[in-house]
């Protein structure tokens, strides 16, 4: 059984966040750090390759990678906390570790998401405790800074997050069709979720683009019932981020699809190869629990390419 690692006795240069653990923990291999996130694999590659850099620390529970113009990190919050509590503690954490980076991607990988503690659901009571770390350290209009992201439900484990930061030019982007995440109404909890829809950063080495997880609503309303219409709307929402976003049309792009059911897996494949046909690359599937209990499919991507290649495209 994999243990997580209270220390770390080496110095890793890469972050790799890796799927299919019975447990979600750290755990150190040789030269990378990896985040094992309690989710099945149903299909594709197990892990993705999350930053690359030269210098590691540790601050508390976070560990980070560090290189010029770049800090990437993944943490576990205190075993047992609330999920509110988890979620403020971990995101405060992590916020002071920008030193004047941007946020550009986070991943939150939330145990029992849509399960309920006195009442309130999970993924309710992260969602308060991530908005008022961002309201906390930011100030009122943090809303303006909020990178692209995503929440998925894991089965073993606490709360753990992965994260990118970075110096370059970052421009967030949201879906004309769906209502930005902050201005959720109370249906959705108290405080609302607190993403953008989209992020991409220019750097001096090139672009990446970043869908955050992407799922059938409209406005604020879940779309379909069965798993056909909800993936042919959900990958209609991530044709329309990847036009406003300036995504290119062909290359390979990294894709995870989460499912709420293996039964789906079928559908969800001939989804994506019938609208994105051109993108060459395996997708991974993973079986998760998503944000809402009534969807079935979240989507999210992300493309990196060098400066000269982005112009080509």
């Amino acid at each position: 059984m994999i243990e997580c690692l209270p220390t770390l006795d080496l110095t890793p240069s890469q972050i790799i966040v890796r799927t299919g653990a019975a447990q979600t923990c750290v755990v150190a291999e040789p030269n990378r750090l990896v985040l094992e996130v309690a989710m099945p694999l149903l299909a594709g590659p197990d892990f993705e390759v999350m930053a690359s850099g030269a210098d590691f620390s540790r601050r508390g529970r976070l560990h980070l990678l560090h290189r010029p113009g770049m800090v990437a990190g993944v943490g576990l919050a205190n075993p047992g906390l609330p999920a509110r509590d988890a979620a403020r503690s971990l995101y405060a954490a992590l916020l002071e570790q920008l030193d004047g980076h941007h946020l550009q991607r986070v991943w939150n990988y939330v145990p029992g998401i849509n399960g309920e503690v006195d009442g309130i659901e999970n993924y309710r009571a992260f969602n308060a405790g991530r908005y008022e770390a961002f309201a906390g350290y930011f100030g009122s209009d943090f809303q303006e800074r909020l990178p692209a992201a995503s929440a998925v439900g894991t089965v073993g484990g606490g709360l753990a997050v992965a994260f990118l930061a970075g110096t370059g030019s970052t421009r967030h982007f949201e879906n004309p069709e769906q209502m930005a995440s902050v201005e959720y109404p109370t249906d959705y909890g108290l405080v609302p979720p607190a993403f953008a829809r989209g992020t991409v950063v220019e750097e001096v080495a090139g672009l990446s683009w970043f869908l955050s997880g992407t799922a059938s609503i409209k406005g604020h309303a879940t779309q379909g019932r069965e798993i056909e219409e909800q993936a042919r709307i959900t990958f209609e929402n991530v044709q329309i981020m990847f036009r406003r976003m300036g995504w290119p049309e062909a290359g390979a792009a990294s894709w995870k699809i989460f499912l709420r059911h293996a039964r789906d897996l079928p559908a969800a494949r001939a989804a994506l190869a019938a609208t994105f046909p051109s993108f060459a690359g395996d997708a991974m599937f993973v079986l998760a629990d998503i944000c809402r209990s009534e969807l079935l499919i979240e989507v999210e991507a992300t493309r990196h390419a060098t400066l000269a290649a982005a112009l080509r495209s």
